[in-house]
């Protein structure tokens, strides 16, 4: 083991979290800081990487993971500025965005697929942008198919009769789940179709979920309660509700590649030579040039496949990081600083330091796990044929959503402009169990 004390700051991770921290400390900080970035991943992004395919002599881009940037209407004015400074404009959505590409090819409706290993046969129950939904062969009780039909076509308020107070007041303290339950009489095969369809967008099943902020959002089972109170944010709502309740932005905010052009636009600002290309749109297709990401030289060195394993204090003004892989064995870097850009609960096992306290705190704060998988396709005939661009699998216990491209045109990018032409599709699902906690 070699000890190398050449760094200001070393920042462990390399998704857009880990990027950020260093371009801040470059721009806020120390502007001459020379900065070591460590990534376990084989790709740059973290959560945000991409997947790219060829099929058919069409190059397709397609998310890894995070999809799009939520609610840029609430970002902070240092978000802002960084994302100007590195050339990603939201506004652009607004116009780049396809929004009736699928509805124009006769694809634009939500198809509900029903698994067999979930309902005891398979069925798949499609509806256009205007159809109501044909519940009539769906594997459903009786009694729960125009239940769950008046879910998707006509939402309900649980609690009409109540004033906004009051409503909230009952809100605060329930699940999703927990609504239905006391204030609606729904078959149990209604509460089965809900169970996981909060799980793809939080990580949370339907009984985990706060019911207050699910009304914020709109989720399907609470989006007819019709509270909407004015001024500050509702009394009840988690953090991050709060944070969002005056930013309900559309969901339109989306590159390609998800999240993965927001990494790729940071690491190139602090790699000036990562990327033959100048802007957003030219980077969607370029290759990245690996061999720029750690030279000695750099004022930012980023190491993939290099995982920190200890992280601890070396003196008043120096840490030590021990780093293993990246081609260069076991390595102890020593900076001035140093940043964990990764989940918190990692922190226990990464700084030895910590108090008891620090590390019980630490050690809970988890994550909720969202699964996603991207597949190419020759074509998307087999979707046109059924009317949609969009499926949900209700009450699956893993996959809970998919759907064809994002229509968004940036760059070389656009969606596939026809369903003979290759495209791709991305679900997304959770691994959270309902009824636990």
């Amino acid at each position: 083991m070699t000890t190398t004390p050449e760094f200001d700051l070393i920042v462990v991770g390399a998704g857009v979290a880990g990027l950020s921290a260093a371009f801040y400390w470059i721009t806020d900080v120390d502007r001459d800081a020379r900065v070591l970035i460590v990534e376990a991943g084989t790709q740059l992004g973290g959560p945000a990487i991409r997947h790219t395919f060829d099929v058919d002599g069409r190059r397709l881009v397609s998310p890894g993971g995070a999809q799009e940037l939520t609610f840029p209407s609430a970002f902070a004015p240092a978000v802002r500025s960084a994302l100007a400074t590195v050339g990603v404009d939201t506004d652009r959505f607004h116009t780049d965005t396809v929004a009736r590409h699928y509805t124009d090819r006769g694809a634009g409706g939500h198809g509900l697929a029903f698994a067999a290993s979930v309902w005891g046969r398979s069925h798949l129950a499609a509806h256009g942008p205007s159809d109501a939904v044909d519940l009539t062969d769906a594997p459903l009780a009786a009694r729960a198919r125009p239940q769950v039909a008046a879910l998707v076509d006509e939402p309900t308020d649980w609690l009409a009769g109540r004033t906004d107070d009051e409503k909230l007041a009952e809100l605060r303290r329930r699940s999703c789940d927990e609504v239905l339950r006391d204030f609606a009489e729904l078959d149990e095969d209604t509460h089965r179709f809900l169970r996981y369809s909060t799980s793809a967008q939080s990580g949370m099943t339907f009984d985990q979920h706060p019911a207050l902020d699910a009304a914020l959002i709109g989720y399907l089972g609470l989006d007819g309660l019709g509270v909407r109170p004015s001024g500050a944010p509702w009394d009840g709502l988690t953090r991050t509700g709060a944070r969002f309740f005056p930013h309900l932005d559309p969901p339109i905010y989306r590159f390609p590649d998800g999240n993965a052009t927001v990494a790729r636009a940071l690491a190139h600002h602090l790699v000036p030579d990562l990327f033959d290309a100048d802007t957003v749109d030219d980077r969607l297709t370029a290759e990245m040039s690996v061999d720029a990401l750690d030279r000695p030289d750099n004022q930012v060195r980023i190491r993939l496949n290099a995982t920190a394993t200890a992280l601890r204090h070396a003196g008043t003004d120096t840490v030590e990081v021990e780093v293993e892989g990246g081609g260069a064995g076991t390595i102890t870097y020593r900076a001035r600083a140093a940043i964990v850009a990764a989940p918190a609960h990692t922190t226990a096992l990464l700084v030895p330091e910590l108090g008891p306290e620090q590390r019980a705190t630490a050690a809970d704060l988890g994550r909720y796990p969202i699964v996603s998988a991207s597949v190419a396709l020759r074509n998307w005939r087999a979707w046109q044929s059924l009317g949609v661009s969009r499926l949900s699998w209700p009450g699956h216990p893993t996959w809970q959503i998919a759907g064809l491209e994002f229509p968004v045109a940036i760059g070389a990018c656009a969606p596939s402009p026809s369903p003979d032409e290759p495209t791709t599709a991305t679900a997304l699902g959770a691994l959270t169990e309902a009824g636990t906690t």
